[in-house]
Parts: structure tokens; C-alpha cells; sequence
């Protein structure tokens, strides 16, 4: 099945313990840190969805490597952010605004527990279903710890650890073959037509590759 690496275009990490930017950090903090002191720690990170517009999402993968933390297991939920705002300016004070209601929420396993650096995939299908196919206002994604009174703190590698892919934040979509057409106001299963003596009749799009035809999209 086709699919695509997305990888973060911009990412940071913010945090109600000082006002400062975190954009160009070689890492992201997510969780609580003090649960007397309330020092969070959120993740804000945007993958730029162009390459599949209109397309029929069948699997969604957000992916992130985590390498450190300490506490418990840390359960987060993921959000919409619905305003624009930029990785070298955004702080605590000044965050985007995010849908109220997590539109997923996942478990991860504390580092120690773990006791290995690694990829942790989380399944963000529907989430990237409603974007795509229902136009869902998007300017990225908004990681956050629900109001808790337990202490975690788990850190992922950002788009800045090191040159190149090897650590970005990663979105992986899959999709099907074929097309989608916008009809009043959503995204539909397109199909092709051909016309045979007069007649529409469904169709199969067909391309020509190394010399045989082959399905299309």
C-alpha cells in the first residue's frame, strides 16, 4: 500500500517553569516534572499534510524518539492547535490555540521501564482522517499531559538533534490508490468513467510502466 514520510517542518517544546522559547532545542519534554510545583511540559510539532490532500487515509502513524525521562508511564493527549504560530517565537505565554477536546489519547511507557532508546508509534488514523478528509482547521499537532498530580517527564529527540531525518518527528500515512473529489464542503470517494458507445460506464485508470500497463492511480 502507497504511503508517505512526513516529516516535522517545525517543532518545540514549551513550559510554565520559565517563558523562553525551545525552538531550536535539540529536544522535547513532555509531562510534569513537580507535582507540588505543577511544572508542565508540552510538545508542539507540525507536519505539513499537502502530500496527501485528497487522498483516502487508511493508516496514520505519528512517531517520535524517545531517548530519556524519568517518573511513571505518562498518558497524553494529542490536540489540533487551530492557530498559526512559529517555532522561534512561540513560548508558554504566547501558545496557539488548540481544540479544547483531545481528539486522541495514548500511554507511553516510562524510559526507565523501558531502559532502551527508540521509536514509539502512536496511531493517529482518525485524527488524520479528519483533517484530510473534513478539512478540520489544522496548524499542527499540541502534545499535553491531562490535569494529573503525578510526576513523569519523558524526552523525545526534536528536528534539531541532528542533521538531517534520522530523529525528526515523523508522521507516516498510508493510503489507498485512487482519488477524492470535493463535494459540497467533503471529501468523497472519487471514480473514474469512461465513455463506450455513448455511455458512461466505471472505469479503471491505467499507466504504462517498464513497458506494461499497469493499475493507476
Amino acid at each position: 500500500m502507497p504511503f508517505v514520510n512526513i516529516y516535522a517542518t517545525k517543532d518545540s517544546y514549551i513550559t510554565n517553569i520559565h517563558d523562553s522559547n525551545n525552538g531550536s532545542a535539540p529536544n522535547l519534554w513532555l509531562g510534569r516534572t513537580d507535582s507540588l510545583s505543577s511544572w508542565y511540559y508540552r510538545i508542539l510539532t507540525y507536519f505539513n499534510l499537502a502530500p496527501v490532500m485528497g487522498k483516502q487515509i487508511t493508516e496514520a502513524s505519528l512517531r517520535f524518539y524517545h531517548y530519556s525521562g524519568n517518573g511513571n508511564d505518562l498518558t497524553f493527549s494529542v490536540h489540533c492547535i487551530t492557530q498559526s504560530w512559529s517555532e522561534s517565537t512561540v513560548t508558554w505565554a504566547n501558545q496557539p490555540n488548540f481544540s479544547d477536546t483531545a481528539a486522541q489519547t495514548f500511554t507511553l511507557q516510562a524510559y526507565p521501564k523501558i531502559g532502551s532508546a527508540g521509536w514509539r508509534h502512536f496511531n493517529v488514523t482518525s485524527l488524520i482522517q479528519d483533517i484530510v478528509h473534513n478539512s478540520r482547521t489544522y496548524h499542527g499537532l499540541l502534545l499535553r499531559q491531562p490535569g494529573s498530580t503525578y510526576e513523569t517527564s519523558q524526552v523525545f529527540t526534536s528536528r534539531e538533534t541532528w542533521e538531517g531525518l534520522s530523529g525528526d518527528p515523523v508522521l507516516v500515512v498510508y493510503y489507498k490508490s485512487g482519488f477524492r473529489v470535493r463535494v459540497d464542503g467533503s471529501w468523497r470517494d472519487g471514480d473514474t468513467y469512461v465513455r463506450d458507445g455513448g455511455i458512461w460506464k466505471p472505469g479503471t485508470v491505467y499507466t504504462r510502466v517498464d513497458g506494461t500497463w499497469r493499475q493507476g492511480i
